[in-house]
Formats: structure tokens, C-alpha cells, sequence
């Protein structure tokens, strides 16, 4: 009976798991709807709308827009949703990051802080942008963020080993002790900013100013973010 009980349960459980998968992607897609909204410039919801509609293939060319709704246009296209969509891609890469973590380690509460990948990161980018450092002519901040994220991790899990073994608590506990250093060095590098004192906090607190006007950013980070997303789920 108990097994029954428990096959029978399966095909409930799955059900239910499918509804509430949908109802986070209406929750999402209303999220971005009223985020679209949000802003100094007041705009309809109603308008909102219907500039969507005519920028979207093959309904768009049967959207005629009123001359309010043409001059917010740039707005909506140009400098709300593309933040918006730049700004869901990283939480989803941040919240596949965390369940990897908790996952790899068996924790829940491993996440990028207390392993030092956040920390690492952040110092790997601080000194891109306090020292101004490039290669070929081309910004590094992000570049610097992967490698300093990598080297710290790595660092974290070669002073975790004790001869063969990993223990997960004092990976977890050299990892928060890194992470504070790291980030001591960071606050630093706060105070002999200078003028790049605004960039480097903006990068800090996470500003997403770059997909203002351009799509650049949403198109930049899109392929790494639905590239680990799949390896993650595999």
C-alpha cells in the first residue's frame, strides 16, 4: 500500500510542480510589465502596451501609435527594457551560481559570498577599474572579475584540503575568511579611487547604466548566461 501510495503521488507532485513553473513565468512576465512603468517619465500601461505590440514581429506592422506614444518609444525600447532584460539575465545566472554551490557542496548555505567567488570578483574588477588596467585597448573589468573569482576559489580549496580530503565546513569557513580579506582590499582601493570612485561603486552595487541606450549589454552577457544555464542543468 505504501508503495502505491508513493507511485501514485509521483504524477500529483510533478503536476503540481508544472503549475507553479507557469504561474513564476506569468508572475515574471507581470513583473517586467509593470517594471516598464516604473520610471521619472509617466507612461500609460495601456501605451506601454501597445509600443510592445508594434515592436514585436509580424503583429507589429497592424499597431498604428498616437504622436505621445512615438516620442516614449525610444524610451521603452531603448533605455527600460533592455535594463530590464539585462538585469532578469543576471539573476538568473546569479540564482544558477547559488544552486550550483549548494548543490556541489551539500550546503544550503553555500552561495558565491561564502565560497569567495563574489568577493574574488569584485577584487579582480576594483583593480581593473582603480588602475585603469587593458589589454589591447579593450576594458578588462570583466575579464579581471572571472579570473579573480577563479584564483580565489582556488585558493579557498587548496587551504580546505586536509591530506586527500575536503571538508565541507572548513571550506565553508576558509572560504567567509578570504572573502572578508578580499573585500578589505576592496574598500582600500574605495579610498584611493579618485574620480573612479563612482564607476567602481556603481560596479559594486550592481548598476546596470551600461544597457541605457543600446542592446549591447543584454546581447553581451545573453550567450554566457544561457550557455551555463544548460551545462548547470545537464
Amino acid at each position: 500500500m505504501r508503495t502505491q501510495k508513493k507511485q501514485s503521488g509521483g504524477p500529483i507532485r510533478t503536476s503540481r510542480w508544472k503549475t507553479y513553473f507557469l504561474l513564476l513565468i506569468v508572475v515574471f512576465l507581470v513583473t517586467i510589465f509593470v517594471a516598464l512603468n516604473m520610471g521619472f517619465s509617466q507612461i500609460p500601461p495601456l501605451d506601454t502596451l501597445q509600443i510592445l505590440l508594434k515592436n514585436t514581429p509580424i503583429i507589429g506592422n497592424s499597431v498604428d501609435l498616437t504622436p505621445f506614444q512615438v516620442a516614449k518609444e525610444p524610451i521603452i525600447m531603448l533605455v527600460r527594457l533592455p535594463r530590464i532584460l539585462c538585469g532578469a539575465l543576471v539573476g538568473a545566472a546569479l540564482a544558477t551560481s547559488g544552486m550550483i554551490f549548494q548543490g556541489l557542496f551539500r550546503n544550503p548555505m553555500a552561495d558565491p559570498y561564502t565560497t569567495s567567488a563574489s568577493s574574488g570578483a569584485s577584487l579582480g574588477a576594483a583593480l581593473a577599474i582603480v588602475f585603469g588596467i587593458s589589454a589591447f585597448g579593450l576594458g578588462t573589468v570583466s575579464i579581471l572579475a572571472f579570473v579573480g573569482c577563479m584564483v580565489s576559489v582556488l585558493f579557498v580549496y587548496s587551504i580546505s584540503r586536509v591530506g586527500s580530503r575536503v571538508p565541507i565546513t572548513t571550506l565553508l569557513l576558509s572560504g567567509i575568511a578570504v572573502s572578508i580579506f578580499e573585500l578589505a582590499i576592496v574598500t582600500y582601493l574605495q579610498t584611493i579611487a579618485g574620480d573612479r570612485l563612482g564607476p567602481l561603486t556603481f560596479w559594486l552595487i550592481g548598476s546596470l547604466s551600461s544597457t541605457r541606450t543600446t542592446w549591447a549589454g543584454v546581447m553581451t552577457i545573453l550567450p554566457f548566461v544561457l550557455f551555463g544555464i544548460s551545462v548547470a542543468f545537464l
